[in-house]
């Protein structure tokens, strides 16, 4: 039984992993990746900047309440746990606006065809192709830091969701180096 607790303990840590805020947004996900490998990291990326973002708004121990509701255990399913819940909980603590939530839900939807569909599915499939028109790529500066403006469906997609969850952290938990006027200059991309 020890083992097993070891075991359950060692995975959720792994599953609460983080990836580095800057190297979200800067990094695409390799392009050796399969298409399919490709659009559940992001999204699984996009899905924990969700987690921190309602973790922000919890009081006591946020740790406890953080397995509570958004991961659950081995034997219960959080409160919170869904791509789907968090969205909407995100939304209605107004982390972001109807627009965003379009995103999340277009994410959300293409992620679970990766995931889900036993098709041979690609970026290229009709239908994610038209899929990836996000309203956050209308509101970005590109060029310098940002990089050029995506063109694939593929960059689309990674772009989209790694700029809604860099944004999300940087407004719900932002660095110790981000100045609040910079903060305050981001939150207009996410309402």
């Amino acid at each position: 039984m020890k083992q097993r607790t070891k075991r359950v303990q060692a995975l959720s840590k792994l599953r609460l992993y983080r990836m580095n805020l800057l190297s979200a947004l800067l990094n695409p996900v390799s392009e050796s990746l399969e298409d399919r490998t490709a659009a559940l990291i992001i999204a699984t990326n996009l899905e924990h900047a969700l987690e921190d973002a309602i973790a922000s708004f919890f009081q006591g121990n946020i740790e406890k309440l953080r397995q509570r509701l958004l991961a659950g255990s081995s034997q219960t399913e959080g409160a919170i746990s869904s791509f789907y819940a968090k969205s909407w909980m995100a939304h209605a603590l107004g982390v972001f606006g109807p627009e965003i939530m379009d995103d999340l839900t277009t994410i959300r939807e293409i992620r679970n065809v990766f995931a889900h569909s036993s098709a041979n599915v690609s970026f290229d499939t009709p239908a994610i192709a038209e899929s990836c028109n996000f309203n956050i790529l209308g509101r970005l500066n590109w060029g310098g830091l940002m990089g050029p403006e995506p063109t694939s469906p593929r960059q689309k997609y990674e772009k989209a969701g790694s700029s809604i969850g860099s944004l999300i952290r940087s407004i719900t938990a932002p660095p110790d180096d981000l100045t609040d006027e910079v903060v305050r200059a981001l939150k207009p991309l996410l309402l």
